[in-house]
């Protein structure tokens, strides 16, 4: 889940991503650059990540997610 705050505390918008598995993001994985855009990197089990399809999901991959922009909840994944 990803919560998005304004400067002045206000609640913007939250989102839950993730897939049928175990998805976890790394310590210190949260991001945010100076046009409001928020990374999180982690790792996932899930095969169906955001629809994405994973080789083996016994194994766990790596995953950047983006969510664009200070008001809105599009986002990105990648696999690694």
């Amino acid at each position: 889940m990803v919560m998005k705050f304004s400067s002045a505390g206000a609640h913007q918008w939250t989102v839950l991503r993730g897939g049928s598995e175990s998805d976890t993001a790394f310590e210190n994985g949260l991001k945010v650059d100076a046009s409001g855009n928020i990374f999180v990197a982690g790792h996932t089990h899930s095969s169906d990540l955001d629809s994405q399809s994973h080789a083996d999901p016994s194994y766990s991959d790596v995953m950047v997610m983006k969510f664009q922009g200070p008001t809105t909840t599009t986002s990105q994944t990648v696999t690694l």
